[in-house]
C-alpha cells in the first residue's frame, strides 16, 4: 500500500480549538441555508406526489410548459431541466392522481396535444402517498437515532463512556454538517440519502474506534511518561497514514461513481463524498479535541494533561 504520509509528529490536539470553530462555522452556515431556503430539498419520498420524466426531442422553454400544465391545475408543480440528458425534464407536484387518472398519463395526453411533433414521451413516473412519506420522515429519523444510541453503548462498554460520547457527537457533527452541504448545494433529500447517511455513520464510527483502541494501547506503555494529551496525539499520528489511505481510497472511488454512475445515483454519492470528507476530519481532530478537553477539566487518568 502506498503511504502519503510517513512517521508523522504533528499537533492534531493543540488544533483541536480551531477544530472546533471550524466545525461551529460549518453547522451555523448550514443552519441558515436550510432556513433561509425554506428546508431541505426533500425527495418524493418524503413529500408525497408524484415524479414525472419528460423526453421531447428538442428543447422546449420551461415557461410555456408551466403554461401548458397550469392549464389542468399543475401550476405549482416544480419543472427542472436534466442537464445529463437532452432534452428531458422532470416535473414534480404534490399530487398523485388528477380526475383518476395518473399524473403521467395526464401530462403526456396535455402535452403531446400543446407540443405537436416534439416526439412527448414519458420517461419515468414514480408516486408515493403522503401517509408514506410522513411515516418514512419520522421511521429516518428513529433509525439514525438509534443507530447512534447503539454505537455509544457499544463503544462506552468496549473502551470508555468518554470515547463513547465523543464518537456519538462526531457522528452527530458529521451528519448534520453533510446534511447543511446538501442544502447549500440544494441535493436532493430522499431514502437514497438516509441510506448514504448511515453509511457514513459506520465509517465515522470505525476510524473512531480505531483510534480508541490505538490511544487504549498507548495508555497501558506510556502512562506516567507522558501527558494525557501527548498520548492521545500520539495515537492519531499513529493512524494517520492508515486513515488517510483508507479515505483517499474510498474518495477516488465515490469520486468515478458520481460522474460516471449516472444521475440516478448522483445525491447519493455527493452525500457519501462529503460525508467521508467530513468523517474523516472529525475522527482525527474532533474525536480526539473532545476526549482530551474533558479529561483536562476532569482527570480520571493517573496524570493530568498538561495542555
Amino acid at each position: 500500500m502506498i503511504n502519503f504520509f510517513g512517521k508523522t509528529n504533528i499537533d492534531f490536539v493543540d488544533f483541536r480549538r480551531k477544530g472546533f470553530m471550524l466545525s461551529l462555522a460549518l453547522l451555523i452556515v448550514g443552519i441558515i441555508s436550510v432556513i433561509v431556503q425554506g428546508g431541505l430539498n426533500y425527495g418524493l419520498d418524503f413529500t408525497g406526489g408524484s415524479f414525472v420524466e419528460v423526453h421531447f426531442d428538442e428543447n422546449i422553454d420551461i415557461g410555456t410548459m408551466r403554461s401548458v400544465i397550469s392549464e389542468i391545475g399543475l401550476g405549482d408543480a416544480v419543472i427542472q431541466r436534466v442537464s445529463e440528458v437532452n432534452y428531458n425534464y422532470i416535473i414534480r407536484t404534490q399530487l398523485t392522481g388528477h380526475e383518476g387518472k395518473s399524473i403521467g398519463t395526464v401530462l403526456n395526453r396535455v402535452l403531446s396535444e400543446k407540443f405537436p411533433g416534439k416526439g412527448v414521451r414519458i420517461e419515468r413516473e414514480e408516486m408515493v402517498g403522503p401517509v408514506i412519506s410522513r411515516a418514512l420522515q419520522a421511521k429516518a429519523i428513529w433509525v439514525v437515532l438509534l443507530g447512534m444510541f447503539i454505537i455509544l453503548i457499544y463503544v462506552s462498554v468496549r473502551f470508555t463512556y468518554r470515547f463513547g460520547t465523543a464518537s456519538v457527537i462526531a457522528l452527530f457533527h458529521d451528519v448534520l454538517i453533510t446534511v447543511g452541504v446538501l442544502s447549500i448545494v440544494r441535493a436532493e433529500f430522499s431514502s437514497a440519502t438516509i441510506a448514504a447517511l448511515l453509511t457514513i455513520i459506520g465509517y465515522s464510527i470505525n476510524d473512531s474506534i480505531v483510534l480508541s483502541d490505538r490511544v487504549k494501547d498507548n495508555l497501558k506503555g506510556e502512562r506516567g511518561r507522558k501527558s494525557f494529551a501527548e498520548i492521545v496525539n500520539s495515537g492519531v499520528n499513529q493512524n494517520l497514514a492508515r486513515t488517510v489511505n483508507t479515505s483517499l481510497t474510498t474518495f477516488f472511488v465515490l469520486l468515478a461513481l458520481y460522474f460516471l454512475g449516472g444521475r440516478m445515483i448522483k445525491d447519493f454519492t455527493l452525500t457519501l463524498l462529503i460525508g467521508v470528507v467530513i468523517g474523516t476530519y472529525s475522527s482525527i481532530v474532533i474525536v480526539a479535541g473532545l476526549v482530551v478537553d474533558w479529561e483536562r477539566r476532569s482527570p480520571i487518568y493517573s496524570h493530568r494533561a498538561k495542555r
